[in-house]
């Protein structure tokens, strides 16, 4: 893995690996950042955020052979991150202290570098169709939309549209 070193505030972090047994820390920055970021998709007082089903979900993919994370960690603290597999950005998080800070390019580059390293020729991701703000960060990168549809698993089921990024290796 291509060694990268993050900026936070003036004041540094590391990108490393996440381990296996740090599947809450995941489950805690995606929550953090969903509740920040995500309110007009699933109004808190109508969906409360699915604790059990992504608990659960970081679970089963720590458990698939092809799933790997980088995260940045800031003192003990995770504060973005990118899991993924072979071809896929399967979640982007970052905390909502640190939006706008250029931490999620750096988990993103880190995990499409991983991606082109291992073979893989382009990268794909799901992002809901209503997160004009992921939207927006995708397409600046490079990523572009199939408009291949499909719904998300966790009620209401918003729409959500798939997204693909050339690789070079």
């Amino acid at each position: 893995m291509v060694r990268y070193h993050a900026h936070i505030s003036g004041r540094s972090g590391r990108i490393r690996r996440v381990r296996p047994d740090e599947f809450v820390a995941l489950f805690e920055l995606e929550k953090a950042a969903s509740l920040a970021g995500l309110g007009h998709v699933f109004p808190a007082e109508e969906f409360p955020f699915p604790d059990e089903e992504v608990l659960a979900k970081y679970r089963l993919w720590f458990e698939d052979p092809d799933f790997k994370a980088v995260a940045v960690e800031h003192g003990r603290t995770l504060i973005a991150h990118a899991a993924y597999d072979r071809e896929q950005l399967r979640q982007l998080s970052v905390h909502p202290e640190h939006w706008g800070s250029g931490l999620a390019d750096t988990v993103v580059d880190a995990a499409l570098d991983d991606m082109a390293a291992g073979g893989a020729q382009q990268a794909r991701l799901w992002v809901l169709t209503a997160n004009a703000h992921a939207r927006r960060f995708y397409q600046r990168t490079g990523w572009v939309s199939t408009e291949k549809m499909s719904r998300s698993q966790f009620v209401p089921h918003p729409e959500m549209l798939e997204y693909v990024r050339h690789l070079s290796g």
